[in-house]
């Protein structure tokens, strides 16, 4: 499988691969869309998760104080279920789009002719039956 980080660096490689194998290159296009959004969410889940962190320590803060946190712990709950629900769809989006590169074969050698199949490919080279 290849890398994630050569669909986001380089997927004209890919993609050029693809078309040579006579594969459909609009798979390169989904995975990298796919990664993008699993990006976008992953961000917005790791601030959530910062947050809950900080509104976990103003929590500790105001209990120590002897204040009310009600207000807090409320917003706490809030965030809780704000971050199961980006979770799923964090992992929901990252398995998509794995699933996709899943269906994108490994890139060709620069000296592999286009085709469409192994009868495309010329013979540079054989064995002799006799000799081994």
């Amino acid at each position: 499988m290849i890398s994630i980080e050569v669909f986001r660096d380089n997927p004209g490689k890919i993609k050029d691969s693809q078309k040579r194998r006579g594969a459909d290159p609009e798979l390169v296009d989904n995975v990298i869309e796919l990664d993008t959004e699993w990006r976008e969410k992953l961000q917005k889940l790791e601030e959530l998760q910062q947050k809950r962190n900080t509104v976990g320590d103003e929590i500790a803060e105001l209990k120590k104080s002897g204040e009310s946190a009600e207000e807090k712990i409320e917003t706490m709950q809030s965030l809780k279920e704000d971050i199961q629900g980006l979770e799923k769809d964090v992992k929901k989006i990252r398995d998509r789009r794995d699933e996709q590169r899943y269906k994108v074969a490994n890139l060709l050698a620069e000296d592999v002719p286009p085709g469409e199949g192994e009868e495309d490919n010329p013979e540079l080279r054989s064995m002799d039956s006799g000799k081994r």
